[in-house]
């Protein structure tokens, strides 16, 4: 509606126009203060949290921030749910798994009213590995498997396919030792677990080795584990030969380090194997494959030089 506001005496009247949504009428002068009083504003989402798609076990901060009168009151909601304690512009979710996706929302109020914006939270079933990348003939080490199930998994199964002929002992949560195969069967809910088994790398495991593995969710979801599924022996071999680089009649060794190709070695040498000849460190190769030559830049004058290689860290 259109309306008049007097801002002088009735012979000398001032006035501006506009719309107003509620009109109170006063028998009295009105103070400065009721004159000046301006509306509330109800709040904004100026800044609104973002989308994010995560792997399980990671920590996700979702961040709000909101314009209007104060006081301003956040609330977050996950699928329309209060969340506990959640109740300021920063919401903080540590170790997600699958379960914790789905639609994430601050809520933000004042004496005015609300306003919410929504960001989704999307974390993947994963079966994830964890073991060391080198092994040790004879040396025993545990093999983990950590599996975050999809939301609607009613049962699963997981199943691992060690190197054939390795030794597998102290598997966790009544897995079985099968045909060359640890298996789990089978877990009857959505709830993650982490499995284990011991595995010792026989005598004669050289070079690099391979694990493989699945977990299969309501008999039908198939995920391919993942992680750390290829080690290698730590002990790496070695091969020498003697070349005549010059002509000259002068020899030099040639050394062939092979191992896990991208690796590292350290070259190490001494003139003796009795005390106190120290193995020292000569130099470092990386393999671009699974070998590489490496040439002693000392000629062989010295009958009692020996080579040994090892992984470097």
């Amino acid at each position: 509606m259109g309306c008049c506001r007097l801002m002088g005496p009735p012979s000398n009247p001032q006035a501006f126009t506009g719309k107003l949504d509620e009109i109170r009428v006063y028998s009295r002068e009105l103070t400065p203060s009721e004159i000046n009083t301006l509306a509330v504003e109800p709040p904004q989402v100026a800044i609104q949290p973002s989308s994010v798609t995560t792997n399980a076990g990671a920590t996700v901060v979702f961040t709000a921030n909101a314009t209007g009168a104060a006081p301003l009151t956040y609330r977050w909601q996950v699928q329309g749910t209060n969340i506990s304690g959640a109740t300021t512009s920063t919401l903080t979710l540590t170790n997600v798994k699958p379960s914790d996706s789905g639609t994430y929302r601050v809520v933000v109020s004042n004496s005015a009213g609300t306003n919410f914006a929504d960001a989704t939270l999307t974390v993947p079933a994963q079966a994830v590995s964890a073991m060391p990348q080198q092994y040790t003939n004879g040396v025993s080490f545990t093999v983990t498997i950590s599996v975050w199930p999809p939301t609607n998994t009613s049962f699963y199964t997981i199943q691992d396919q060690p190197p054939t002929g390795w030794p597998v002992t102290q598997i966790s949560n009544n897995g079985t030792n099968s045909g060359g195969k640890v298996k789990w069967v089978v877990f009857n809910d959505p709830a993650p677990r982490v499995l284990s088994y011991v595995i010792t790398p026989p005598a004669g495991a050289v070079g690099t080795n391979l694990f493989a593995g699945t977990a299969t969710f309501n008999g039908a979801t198939t995920l391919t584990i993942t992680g750390v599924r290829d080690i290698y022996n730590e002990i790496v071999r070695l091969s020498i030969s003697a070349m005549d680089l010059f002509g000259d009649g002068v020899l030099y060794a040639n050394l062939t380090v092979f191992g896990k190709a991208g690796a590292s070695y350290h070259i190490l040498v001494t003139d003796g194997l009795e005390q106190p000849s120290p193995w020292r460190t000569n130099d470092t190769v990386t393999l671009s494959g699974s070998s590489a030559n490496w040439f002693d830049q000392e000629p062989m004058t010295n009958a009692r030089r020996f080579y040994k290689a090892q992984a470097a860290p």
